[in-house]
């Protein structure tokens, strides 16, 4: 079984980063930083979308009736499909709404 621990790079946009969020913003260096981490392991690999990612979108937005922000969480589970991935651990409980790949919250 091949697992996932996705690190949201929604982080650097959406969260450390985010003056509007936080009182006091972290540096984006120290953010980089954090998200340098998991880079450093010998497991580590990038996802990316392959020949099969809109046949796996396609099939993910439709079985999930995603739209809106969803939308984007399809994407990552269908990018996630392409590379073969069978469990995605995440805290988003969005996730467990699509088919094909399980969730796990670590």
């Amino acid at each position: 079984m091949t697992s996932v621990l996705i690190w949201h790079l929604y982080f650097v946009d959406m969260g450390a980063s985010n003056r509007k969020l936080l009182v006091t913003a972290l540096p984006m260096t120290q953010v980089l930083a954090m998200l340098e981490q998991p880079c450093l392991s010998p497991s580590f690999r990038f996802l990316h979308s392959g020949l099969e990612h809109f046949a796996h979108l396609r099939q993910t937005l439709l079985l999930s009736d995603a739209s809106g922000a969803l939308v984007r969480d399809a994407r990552i589970v269908a990018t996630c499909l392409d590379a073969g991935v069978t469990e995605l651990w995440t805290a988003d409980r969005d996730f467990s709404r699509f088919l094909g790949c399980a969730t796990e919250i670590p």
